[in-house]
């Protein structure tokens, strides 16, 4: 059972509040480890500094975002479409990113891999802008996704998230058919 902060359900329950919940998107790579996470947040709360141009791109790009625990989260808006009740298939959440400055179509056009994703929900009052959170601890954190889908046009980007799911893994990994065992046949 989650143990959610009093601050954190005034936020939800009231019906104006000044305090809101941030949710931080950490994408991680498998394949190659040599290309660093993408820190992606839903909200803003201060301009990020241009001192790393890996995460933005380009050095002049304005760039609104937040930091959490020393680390900078652009801000993109994001969509979250939950999973269905539909029982046939593996439950499947879906992201969709609205990326019109094209910084992170770029980078997931170089990913080869799976991505493993974790989403954590941080009240905004938290994270504040002089200091580098490290003692924040997050409302809600969510584990165990990967993205099994990526696709992108001009405004925005969708990954399908689920987590996997062995039981409908096949086992053996191969199974004979002519496809994969031509000799046998």
């Amino acid at each position: 059972m989650r143990s959610i902060s009093a601050a954190a359900l005034r936020s939800f329950f009231s019906v104006e509040s000044d305090d809101s919940l941030i949710a931080l998107f950490t994408f991680e790579p498998q394949e190659s480890p040599a290309q660093s996470p993408i820190y992606i947040a839903d909200n803003y709360t201060k301009r990020l500094t241009n001192n790393n141009p890996d995460l933005y791109g380009v050095d002049n790009t304005l760039v609104y975002g937040v930091t959490y625990k020393g680390q900078d989260y652009m801000f993109l808006p994001v969509q979250i479409t939950l999973p269905n009740d539909d029982n046939s298939s593996a439950p499947k959440a879906t992201l969709t990113i609205f990326d019109v400055t094209y910084l992170l179509t770029e980078t997931i056009r170089s990913i080869t891999g799976p991505v493993k994703v974790t989403i954590e929900l941080v009240l905004r009052s938290l994270l504040d802008n002089n200091t580098t959170n490290m003692a924040v601890t997050p409302e809600v954190t969510f584990t165990g996704f990967y993205i099994t889908n990526f696709t992108y046009n001009a405004q925005q980007v969708t990954a399908d998230l689920q987590m996997i799911d062995y039981a409908t893994e096949p086992f053996p990994a191969y199974r004979f058919i002519p496809a994969y065992f031509p000799g046998i046949f």
